[in-house]
Order: structure tokens, then C-alpha cells, then sequence
């Protein structure tokens, strides 16, 4: 169990395992680009860019919930 506080302009950001079967680093250079974009699109590009991503072929759900907070 861990609290943080967050601040206006933070985004919030909960995926399932299966967004993270290519690696993860990459979720945290992305979202630096699409933090101007609506929660929604947020959440559509990256699980575009996890089924990208996938590197044996293997698929799995992909879920993401993204919030930002204002």
C-alpha cells in the first residue's frame, strides 16, 4: 500500500498486465506527448501502441483507464 498526493494537471494512469507484454519504459515517454490529448485518446493510443508492441505474437486483454485530474 503506498498514498501520494496528486495535483492539478497529474494523470492517473491503471493498465493491465498485457499492456506491459512488450516492456513498460515506453508508457512513461509517451504520455509527456499526449498529455494535452482527453483521457480517452489517452487511453486508445496506448493500447495501440501495447498491441504494437507485442513481441511473440501472444495476446492477451488489454485494459487502460486513464483520468486526469483537474
Amino acid at each position: 500500500k503506498k498514498e501520494t498526493q496528486v495535483h492539478k494537471g497529474d494523470i492517473l494512469v491503471m493498465l493491465s498486465d498485457g499492456v506491459l507484454m512488450g516492456g513498460g519504459s515506453w508508457i512513461a515517454e509517451e504520455l509527456p506527448l499526449l498529455k494535452k490529448e482527453p483521457a480517452g485518446a489517452i487511453a486508445a493510443r496506448l493500447c495501440e501502441e501495447a498491441k504494437r508492441r507485442w513481441l511473440d505474437g501472444h495476446s492477451d486483454d488489454l485494459t487502460v483507464l486513464v483520468t486526469k485530474i483537474k
